[in-house]
């Protein structure tokens, strides 16, 4: 299985690159790329160009061919460039452990609809950044994305997976704002799980 990390956004929220806060000393997307690295044969990290210019990572990044687009236009870049299932995380959501990210995958091998994600229950949205993909589901949303959509939950709304859930909740946190990372970093009660 193939893994990607989604790290290109913008981060307009948070006012810096997000990807690139410390997360148990060391960038949020390395954090997240260890973690899929313990259940996928290997990592890609999706990137804007100015990542690519900035950094240099030990992993092999693809830029996205429709910068500006969200997660969506992210998502059909590295499918158009990688041409295979992918397993997507994104670089927001540390809280998230290699036991949540086990549970997808196996609910993927083991259904052949050919999309699995969790469900938020809190924000009562799917999380397709937290997500397995086939190939038939993947040309869908680039089909999907080449008719103007880019809603990813637009797009999940014509044919709704299952609404898996995480057995902690409080995986799917996303780190989008200053105060948001401030909590993260500086609650001594936020437990780090494996």
């Amino acid at each position: 299985m193939i893994g990607v990390v989604l790290m290109g956004g913008k981060s307009r929220r948070m006012g810096t690159d997000k990807a690139m806060l410390l997360w148990l000393d060391k960038p949020l997307w390395s954090h997240m790329a260890s973690l899929l690295s313990e259940v996928c044969d290997e990592v890609h990290l999706s990137v804007n160009e100015n990542q690519l210019i900035s950094h240099t990572f030990p992993y092999s990044a693809i830029t996205d061919l429709y910068p500006g687009e969200g997660p969506a236009g992210a998502m059909v870049s590295c499918y158009i460039q990688l041409r295979t299932p992918l397993f997507f995380l994104s670089c927001d959501m540390p809280k998230i452990t290699v036991a949540d990210l086990g549970l997808l995958q196996n609910h993927y091998l083991a259904h052949d609809d050919g999309l699995t994600m969790y469900y938020n229950e809190d924000r009562n949205c799917y999380e397709p950044v937290c997500s397995v993909w086939g190939t038939q589901k993947l040309n869908r949303l680039v089909d999907f994305f080449i008719k103007g959509g880019r809603s990813l939950q637009a797009f999940l709304d014509s044919f709704p997976p299952e609404k898996l859930l995480p057995e902690n909740p409080t995986c799917l946190e996303n780190i989008n704002t200053p105060e948001s990372y401030h909590r993260l970093v500086h609650n001594p009660a936020t437990e780090i799980r494996f």
